[in-house]
């Protein structure tokens, strides 16, 4: 009797030892890449309320170009606008042509932009255009956002 409880034992210790050294699989909802991790950061900023979005904006941008209190709610006030009108489009896109869609965007990017010029001080706005610049070319040269991690 105890070589099989000694048997069971060691068995049981080489089947746990096993399924322990086995890599975990990710969920069948989740891509196995890496490259992903960007896109479904992404697609996870999209599903959030426009509200959550906005305020997220302000903070980095506080935190990038010192606003004050004031420049704080007028920001989070143009954000959760854009941020809507931005939803609205996406869930009409199937209903436009892709370059009614493009001119669309363009359009309410080029509101926002104006209305952040009209907030920010001068050297506030500059500084954040070239963020933007650089966050671009970052993108089209696949390199990670600051603050990411680079896909490997």
């Amino acid at each position: 009797m105890k070589k099989v409880i000694i048997l069971s034992a060691i068995n049981l210790a080489l089947v746990a030892g096993v399924f322990a050294q086995q890599a975990p699989t990710p969920p069948p909802s989740q891509p196995a890449g890496e490259n992903h991790q960007r896109q479904n950061g992404e697609q996870e900023r999209e599903m959030q309320p426009p509200e959550i979005r906005a305020k997220k904006k302000v903070e980095h941008l506080s935190k990038e170009l010192g606003l004050n209190g004031d420049q704080q709610s007028k920001i989070f006030a143009s954000e959760v606008n854009f941020f809507k009108q931005r939803d609205a489009l996406q869930k009409n896109k199937e209903s436009m042509d892709k370059e009614q869609f493009h001119q669309k965007v363009k359009e309410i990017e080029e509101l926002r932009k104006a209305q952040m010029k009209s907030i920010l001080t001068p050297e506030q706005f500059a500084k954040m255009q070239k963020q933007m610049e650089d966050n671009k070319e970052r993108k089209h040269q696949g390199e990670p956002h600051p603050g990411e991690e680079p896909n490997h």
